[in-house]
């Protein structure tokens, strides 16, 4: 359903059905009352695992250049070069590759949650308790404004990518140049 001023569809709109309502929704408007609280707690449980899938795809990523990072320390040997030394781009474009995949999966693991935990907001509304986005995240945690209540795990974790590419890139100049 569309709001008269903009002609737009809100979050409320797309996530509750306008034609199913407690009346008419099975046997008895308990049911309704039910069901969408069961429908919350697994949608609310499905944030969890993208946080989780999260921390598995950094846990990977972390893993495979740090083992990357180390086999290139460890096989550098003062006066060895790459010949001929442009060559050092292959193994370079394939580690800042990897770098740029995990970057871009931070960010959209950051976009993912982002949309659940507004539409966990839009249930929160019509329930009696809103722990998750009312009570935790805008009341205790200040929405991550302020450094000293919370610091968002992703303004961490997108740097990670960024400092291992850093790392790479002055490895091929020590390994070319040096």
């Amino acid at each position: 359903m569309a709001t008269p001023t903009t002609g737009q569809t809100t979050l409320a709109d797309r996530l509750w059905n306008p034609n199913i309502t407690p009346q008419n929704y099975g046997s008895s408007p308990d049911l309704y009352y039910t069901h969408a609280l069961e429908q919350f707690k697994v949608y609310a449980q499905t944030a969890e695992e993208v946080s989780n899938r999260r921390g598995l795809t950094n846990t990977f990523f972390l893993t495979v250049q740090s083992i990357l990072a180390s086999a290139i320390a460890f096989a550098y040997e003062p006066g060895w070069h790459f010949q001929p030394r442009w060559l050092v781009i292959l193994p370079l474009g394939a580690a800042l590759l990897m770098c740029y995949f995990w970057w871009r999966l931070v960010k959209s693991y950051r976009q993912l949650n982002s949309a659940k935990f507004k539409v966990i907001e839009e249930y929160e509304r019509r329930l009696p308790t809103a722990p998750f986005v009312e009570a935790e995240w805008k009341g205790v945690l200040g929405e991550g404004k302020d450094l000293k209540l919370y610091t968002e795990l992703t303004s961490v974790e997108k740097w990670l990518p960024i400092v291992f590419a850093a790392l790479f890139c002055f490895g091929a100049l020590a390994i070319t140049f040096f």
